[in-house]
């Protein structure tokens, strides 16, 4: 059983911490994860650097409350990913499957090894390069279609 973690006071907890299993209950079976960190904490949810434990795949999981006025962001948010999940596009996080567990909509990604903020870190928030910014936003560009 996951304890609750909290990585700012203000938001609701999730009860996603080092170390803790996540049983999925889908419609594809079940499987089991174990939450090897906490990547980050925002309005809508937790999200969490995971191994699925049948396959030792890492993958990142989102955590939404299944609760209140979330449920209906959850479900936007399901909605747009499954009419992408068909669309023969690159340059896209995988998305993989959604399923609940601990009264949360999850939503399972595959684990991309830096975010956009941790990268602008590294720079030391120094501004991006034209050239730069036209790689990434060529690659935006061709993942949304023509």
């Amino acid at each position: 059983m996951c304890h609750l973690w909290w990585l700012k006071p203000w938001l609701k907890p999730h009860p996603i911490r080092t170390g803790c299993s996540l049983e999925t209950c889908s419609v594809s079976g079940t499987s089991s994860y174990l939450v090897e960190y906490v990547l980050g904490q925002g309005t809508f949810g937790t999200v969490a650097k995971c191994r699925n434990i049948a396959d030792n795949k890492t993958v990142a999981i989102k955590m939404m409350p299944n609760h209140g006025s979330l449920v209906e962001r959850a479900g936007a948010e399901v909605n747009v990913l499954f009419q992408l999940l068909y669309s023969d596009k690159s340059n896209r996080v995988q998305w993989c499957q959604v399923f609940t567990c601990k009264q949360h909509i999850c939503l399972e990604f595959e684990h991309l090894d830096k975010s956009l903020y941790d990268f602008m870190e590294e720079r030391s928030f120094q501004p991006l390069l034209l050239r730069e910014i036209r790689l990434i936003v060529k690659q935006v560009r061709f993942s949304c279609g023509p």
